[in-house]
């Protein structure tokens, strides 16, 4: 984490909800102060080098935990020796010493994916253009496709499917730099 973070929780715990987040946002907050406090008086170490590299989200499935639960103390030991041996620690880490199996989100294709997806991936490899054109607006919905017309026009190109590659590139582009 960086000294951005490291300044947030001491403003945090002088001034407690500075910023006005939500009543469960403040509550896991609090909860993790409370964690970072705890760890470095029983591990003796600094406050701000459990900020730095214990964040908020990697122990939070830990602080589901009873504080004197066998499983928290365990993992806390293990924290501990994890951060002596000068490593950062991880949620994936968290739950590989508790001993459970990170949630993975399926992924949720919006309807217009989904209908994308469903076009036969040979219908773009042997098709015309005006083909590919048809397959592409039978798929987006109105809105999507007065998209395509925009990026038409403002690119000057001559149809929707070269509009939709201009999209891709543009959306991947901006992905690859975030």
């Amino acid at each position: 984490m960086t000294q951005k973070c490291v300044d947030y929780f001491r403003k945090w715990k002088k001034e407690p909800n500075f910023c006005g987040v939500g009543k469960a946002t403040e509550n896991t907050i609090n909860k993790y102060l409370e964690f970072a406090e705890d760890f470095s008086n029983t591990y003796k170490f600094d406050v701000d080098l459990v900020y730095r590299n214990v964040p908020q989200t990697s122990v939070k499935p830990l602080l589901k935990f009873k504080k004197d639960s066998d499983i928290r103390i365990k993992a806390m030991k293990q924290i501990a020796q994890t951060l002596n041996d000068k490593h950062a620690i991880s949620l994936r880490y968290v739950y590989q010493i508790i001993g459970i199996e990170p949630k993975v989100k399926p992924l949720v294709l919006s309807p217009a994916v989904a209908a994308i997806s469903e076009i036969p991936k040979d219908a773009f490899e042997t098709n015309s253009v005006k083909d590919k054109i048809r397959l592409i607006t039978s798929a987006l919905p109105t809105g999507q496709i007065n998209m395509l017309d925009d990026i038409m026009k403002k690119k000057d190109l001559d149809n929707e499917y070269a509009a939709l590659i201009v999209a891709i590139k543009t959306a991947w582009k901006v992905i690859k730099d975030e």
